[in-house]
This record gives C-alpha cells, structure tokens and sequence, in this order.
C-alpha cells in the first residue's frame, strides 16, 4: 500500500526528529556484522545509532547501513546517510530534502 502524501509528511516528521525510542534493524549495510541487528535506539548521535536488544547494546555508524524503522503499522526503509547528522542539524535542513 502506498501512503497518501500526508502520510508521507509524518513519516518524513517522525525521522526527522529523531529514532530515539524506535524499533530498527539494519536491512544492508557495508560491513557484514551489522546485517540484523535491530532493537530501540536508546541513543542517537551525529554519526551513530546505539541499540539495544536483549540487554545488549550495539553502536551502529549511520553511514555505510539501510535501516528498517517501525512507526506505528508503517515500515520505513531509509539510507542511514539520510539521518546522519543530530536530529536537531536534521529539523534546521528542513523537511523539504527529504521528500
């Protein structure tokens, strides 16, 4: 199913403040031992994701990955270049690139 447009706005909202708190996983990524790791973002900084699952925590860099993101019934999958950066770089670049 294709979102309407609104939808797509608060998706796009919904990174662009943040992944803190959010189920991920890392669908592809450029070095193998991230492939599959996924839980919640308990930490987000300019250059990594750090995610806990099961008691265990792994920093994952942003670059080089494509993370699976969960909001609500939706699925995003989104180039970890896309949310490189502090959540508030993110909200001053605006919502018009990531359209």
């Amino acid at each position: 199913m294709i979102p309407s447009s609104a939808t797509r706005e608060y998706l796009a909202n919904e990174i662009l403040t943040g992944v803190t708190g959010m189920n991920v996983s890392v669908k592809e990524s450029a070095h193998y031992p991230y492939i599959g790791v996924g839980g919640i973002v308990i930490r987000e900084t300019a250059n990594t994701l750090h995610i806990l699952n099961n008691e265990t925590k792994t920093i994952v860099p942003k670059v080089g990955q494509e993370f699976k993101v969960t909001i609500g019934d939706w699925v995003v999958i989104i180039d970890g270049k896309r949310i490189q950066g502090t959540p508030a770089a993110r909200m001053k670049k605006g919502i018009r690139r990531w359209r």
